[in-house]
């Protein structure tokens, strides 16, 4: 019996182990992608409690138009996805709803069935991989209008 217990219990700590290897980490996440064709999109992730962070997502269209976008708000992943929605943009019963998935080191944004009414610019979406740039975890951003506001 004390063998069986002892098997369970290694067991146990190793599925643990692994299901933690894909924890969403704090920091900086970058478009990389994008900014190479002249595109900006920047991901700040700043933990609150457990699996749920606040967040703030920047973008940039580039040249030539520099059409830009900026959301934020809360997050909170499981089994490492969180959704967002917010109707504050909505337009044609269309509002904003963006999957954020947790895969290794960087965070992939999809727009859900084609709801992308985030207030952004035109030509300006989220959609994108976001690699971690960063472990420093991020205390403010920098909103539309050039203000520091804080992460609370």
């Amino acid at each position: 019996m004390k063998q069986l217990i002892r098997i369970v219990f290694i067991a146990t700590s190793f599925f643990s182990s692994v299901v933690s290897a894909d924890k969403v980490l704090p920091g900086t996440y970058d478009n990389l992608k994008a900014e190479e064709r002249g595109k900006v999109g920047r991901l700040l992730m700043h933990p609150k409690e457990n699996n749920t962070f606040l967040f703030s997502l920047k973008l940039n269209r580039g040249k030539p138009s520099y059409n830009s976008g900026h959301i934020f708000g809360e997050l909170t992943f499981v089994d490492n996805v969180a959704n967002f929605q917010s109707a504050d943009f909505k337009f044609n019963e269309k509002i904003c709803k963006l999957k954020f998935k947790n895969v290794d080191d960087f965070i992939s944004v999809s727009s859900i069935d084609n709801n992308n009414q985030c207030g952004f610019g035109f030509g300006v979406y989220a959609d994108g991989e976001y690699s971690l740039t960063s472990k420093d975890i991020p205390e403010s951003y920098i909103d539309t209008l050039g203000n520091t506001v804080k992460f609370q």
